[in-house]
């Protein structure tokens, strides 16, 4: 079980998953929910077919704690995160594998402000090694009087409709998008909110194939999108996006045919509000977003604030600014996958927000997308990923950080991650995933060329430090 655990829950393959397993860990979640005089839980899941199993044995372990089920059923992850928030629920558990392969699926737990933090889940995973599950699991669960069933879409719909010019929009709009779901949950409202905007939208890949598979690989990478530039292309439209199965994330096809980096609606929507401007902003991303954000900061004045990478060290970092700066404006996201935070709307990524304020901002600045692509500045990202088997992350980091200042570099770091910097030039970041054994080193610099000799570089020096590692444990 211990393998299994992740950031902010438990993910691995669905046969790893037993129903005993599911219900042990949601039972030690419940059981730390109710230590804080928590009862009640949102629940919601993504379009995997695994997760209706899954869903089966999360409700049993809640209600064997007496906990409160609020179901929204199959719904995109910042509704349900909206929800929570909305109807005062303190816990939440999301039935998601995120962008991993179909076979892999989870649990993402929720705290009060955001996903839990690993304090929380060091807490959640201590009960449940010390748990007496064999006593639960005896108990059996007779009534389903404690779950509620919630239509979450249209209340989201509204609240969203109050933060934009609905009248103008449908007025001025004459786009043509293609949408790319993967079949996920952004199919059970992009499709109908964009029609009802005054969109011409035209659908791929939204249903499952024949044999019940998704359309295509989950990741929103340029190999995996091509059928999305081809349709674009084909149709002429002004843009295409495509989303992951949780609607967090987004990746935009301009009209120019080109797959725009994963962070461009960031930049689009930071410059959006920038120059619209009526009190100062905050813009809160991690520490491996792009260059291009700094550029936008310096350009129009506003304050760029660096996290760990993980949306709950935002989320955090948002709640406090808000409490220290109540007459500032805070929003951000991480650039890895361009879902928009905009926490006094909704604290989590959200693509479908995301969605809304780029045909808002297309509309009033009266341009292609990729005339306003075009004004930004150009970088360029290569990204490896090593694996560091054996070897602890911590330690491993702490000897690259060595290294880099014994060879007069200056280093940045927060919490594992360290980055260097060539004054908005180009950086190179070495991030240890939470998921899995691997470090990444992520170089981005605006000439391509430089950016793979960045990368390949100060990949050669970890692997020497790893190799090092490797000859000392056999000695």
């Amino acid at each position: 079980m211990e393998n299994l655990f992740i950031l902010s829950g438990i993910r691995g393959n669905i046969q790893a998953l037993s129903s005993d397993l599911i219900e042990k860990v949601v039972i030690s979640y419940g059981l730390w929910l109710k230590d804080k005089n928590c009862k009640k839980v949102i629940l919601g899941q993504d379009t995997r077919e695994s997760s209706n199993k899954i869903r089966e044995s999360v409700i049993r372990g809640l209600l064997k704690v007496e906990c409160q089920i609020y179901d929204v059923g199959i719904c995109p992850s910042p509704i349900i995160i909206f929800t929570k928030k909305r109807l005062a629920i303190s816990g939440g558990i999301i039935i998601t594998g995120s962008q991993n392969p179909p076979d892999i699926n989870g649990l993402r737990f929720l705290s009060q402000i955001t996903y839990v933090n690993n304090y929380e889940l060091k807490k959640i995973r201590k009960i449940a090694q010390n748990l007496n599950y064999s006593k639960f699991k005896k108990k059996k669960v007779h009534s389903f009087e404690n779950i509620i069933k919630v239509d979450a879409i249209p209340e989201y719909t509204k609240s969203l409709y109050s933060r934009i010019p609905v009248n103008l929009i449908k007025k001025e709009n004459n786009l043509k998008i293609l949408i790319d779901t993967g079949a996920g949950t952004a199919k059970f409202i992009i499709p109908e909110l964009l029609k009802d905007l005054g969109c011409e939208v035209k659908l791929i890949n939204n249903e499952f194939t024949e044999n019940s598979a998704f359309p295509r690989e989950m990741e929103l990478d340029e190999n995996n999108l091509k059928e999305l530039v081809k349709k674009v292309w084909e149709e002429k439209a002004d843009l295409g996006i495509a989303y992951d199965i949780n609607t967090h994330r987004l990746r935009i096809v301009g009209n120019d045919y080109k797959c725009y980096e994963k962070d461009m609606s960031l930049a689009l929507i930071a410059e959006y509000y920038a120059k619209r401007k009526q009190k100062p902003l905050y813009f809160i991303t991690n520490i491996a977003s792009s260059l291009r954000l700094d550029i936008l900061a310096k350009k129009y004045n506003f304050k760029l604030v660096k996290t760990a990478i993980g949306e709950s060290f935002l989320a955090i970092k948002m709640n406090s600014l808000i409490k220290e700066s109540s007459n500032a404006f805070v929003f951000g996201g991480e650039g890895s996958n361009g879902g928009v935070m905009i926490p006094e709307f909704n604290n989590t990524r959200d693509a479908i927000y995301a969605t809304i304020k780029i045909i808002e901002l297309l509309i009033k600045e009266g341009k292609k997308i990729s005339s306003i692509v075009s004004s930004f500045p150009a970088y360029y990202r290569i990204i490896e990923n090593i694996n560091i088997k054996e070897i602890e992350s911590t330690s491993l980091i702490n000897e690259i950080k060595q290294e880099l200042i014994s060879e007069g570099e200056s280093v940045f770091q927060i919490g594992n991650n360290l980055r260097i910097d060539k004054k908005n030039k180009n950086f190179v970041l070495f991030h240890p995933s939470q998921t899995a054994s691997v470090i990444r080193i992520i170089a981005e610099a605006k000439r391509k060329s430089l950016a793979r000799i960045l990368c390949q570089t100060n990949a050669r020096l970890v692997q020497m430090i790893i190799k090092k590692n490797e000859s000392s444990m056999i000695l």
